[in-house]
């Protein structure tokens, strides 16, 4: 295909609001997530063109907050579905923690997921028996 014939995109928030949309009707983010991929989109694309990188942190953060408003990124339900996921994949609560930090949900948002988890998932509603639960459902997949 010829270069010629691609369209040039220009940065613009719109560009960027969309694109944030494109992305959550693929996957669930939190917003400290999003905010890495549309950075690193942005960069990607418009790094040599735009001069001031503060402006596409402005309106990254801007687009955020609008998505939070229009409830389309929330962190808390984020981290709930993120770590019944991994739970029903055999992962321990360590493993949980460790793995919604590094998508950048925050520390109390991490808490409040464990203690949903330990109160919907064990028996004894406890850590440990939710490692157990975790322990069992690993085993399971491994037969």
């Amino acid at each position: 295909m010829n270069n010629n014939n691609k369209k040039e995109i220009k940065f613009s928030p719109e560009w960027l609001y969309n694109s944030a949309l494109n992305y959550l009707s693929k996957y669930s983010s939190s917003s400290s997530n999003l905010e890495k991929i549309l950075e690193r989109k942005s960069m990607k694309l418009f790094g040599n063109s735009i001069t001031e990188t503060s402006e596409i942190k402005y309106n990254i953060l801007e687009t955020i907050k609008k998505l939070k408003k229009l409830n389309f990124i929330n962190d808390k339900e984020y981290a709930i579905t993120k770590s019944v996921s991994l739970l029903k994949k055999g992962k321990p609560t360590k493993i949980i923690s460790l793995q919604l930090k590094s998508l950048g949900v925050n520390d109390d948002d991490i808490k409040n997921a464990i203690k949903i988890l330990t109160f919907e998932y064990s028996n004894e509603k406890t850590i440990d028996d939710l490692d157990f639960v975790a322990a069992s459902i690993f085993v399971k997949k491994k037969k």
